[in-house]
C-alpha cells in the first residue's frame, strides 16, 4: 500500500522512497518464495510420510502442525493438496490424530468465510468429508467428538455447509448426528452446548418468516434440549439468546 501511494503507478525515481519500498517488497517476496519452497520440501519429505507414522503421537503432532500452517497462511494451505492428508487421518487409529485432523479441517473451513474462491475450491472436498465429521460426533473419544462438532460449526458459519451438493436425506442425517449430542446426557456440557449452537444456527428459527411457528418450534427444541433432562446450565444462555432473537411479533 505504501508503494502504491508514493509511486502513483509510475516507475519510482532512482534513490527515491518509492524505489526503497519497491526494493524491500521485492526482497520480501523473494524471501517468501524461498520459505514456501522450504515448507513444500518439509511437507513432502516429512508430513506426507509421517502423517501415517506407526507412532500415533507423531501422526497427531504433524497434523496439529498443519492446522498451524493453515491458520498462518490460509491463502496457501487451504487447498486439497494439503488438506487431503488431514482428512485421511479422520479414519486412523489414535484419537489424538483424529481430533487434530478435525481441528485442522475446521480451521480450513473457517478460512473460507467471505472468500468465494476458497469456498469454491473446498466445496467438493467438504461434500466428501462432512459426513465423516458427523460420524465423528459419536466417536469413542470425547475430544474427537468436540473437534468434529467444532469443524462442522466452522463449515456452517462460513456458509459452506449450505452450499454442499448433499441430498436432503444426507443433510438430515448429518444434522441428526449432531443434534443427538444435544440431548446426550453422557456428553460433556461444553460439547452439548456446541452441538446446540450448531442446531440453532442451522435451523435459523427466527428466519422462517412465521413468527408463531418459530416460537413453537424453538419451544419444542428447548424442551428436548434442556428441560426434558434438566440439562446443564451451559445450554440455557443459548436457548435464551435464541428466544430473544425471534421477531417481536412472536
Amino acid at each position: 500500500r505504501q508503494l502504491a501511494a508514493v509511486r502513483g503507478g509510475a516507475a519510482p525515481p532512482k534513490g527515491s522512497k518509492a524505489e526503497a519500498i519497491a526494493d524491500a517488497v521485492a526482497e520480501l517476496e523473494e524471501a517468501l518464495d524461498a520459505a514456501d519452497g522450504v515448507s513444500d520440501e518439509l511437507f513432502d519429505d516429512v508430513f506426507a510420510k509421517r502423517y501415517r507414522d506407526a507412532d500415533p503421537a507423531i501422526r497427531a503432532a504433524v497434523v496439529e502442525r498443519l492446522g498451524g500452517w493453515i491458520a498462518a497462511r490460509p491463502g496457501r494451505y487451504v487447498a486439497t493438496r494439503y488438506l487431503k492428508y488431514a482428512a485421511w487421518v479422520l479414519d486412523f487409529e489414535g484419537a489424538a490424530g483424529r481430533a487434530a485432523a478435525a481441528r485442522a479441517l475446521g480451521e480450513a473451513f473457517a478460512r473460507t468465510k467471505d472468500d468465494a474462491a476458497r469456498k469454491a475450491a473446498l466445496r467438493d472436498f467438504a461434500v466428501r468429508f462432512a459426513p465423516r465429521l458427523a460420524e465423528m460426533t459419536h466417536d469413542v473419544d470425547a475430544d474427537c467428538q468436540a473437534a468434529a462438532v467444532g469443524a462442522l460449526r466452522a463449515c456452517l458459519d462460513a456458509g459452506l455447509l449450505e452450499e454442499l451438493d448433499l441430498g436432503d436425506e444426507e443433510i438430515a442425517e448429518l444434522c441428526d448426528k449432531v443434534y443427538a449430542k444435544v440431548v446426550d446426557q453422557t456428553a460433556a456440557p461444553e460439547l452439548r452446548a456446541a452441538a446446540l449452537a450448531f442446531a440453532l444456527d442451522f435451523e435459523d428459527f427466527d428466519g422462517s418468516g412465521d413468527a408463531q411457528r418459530a416460537l413453537m418450534d424453538l419451544g419444542r427444541f428447548a424442551e428436548a434440549s434442556i428441560l426434558g433432562d434438566e440439562g446443564p446450565p451451559a445450554l440455557a444462555p443459548l436457548i435464551a439468546d435464541a428466544f430473544l432473537a425471534l421477531p417481536d411479533r412472536a
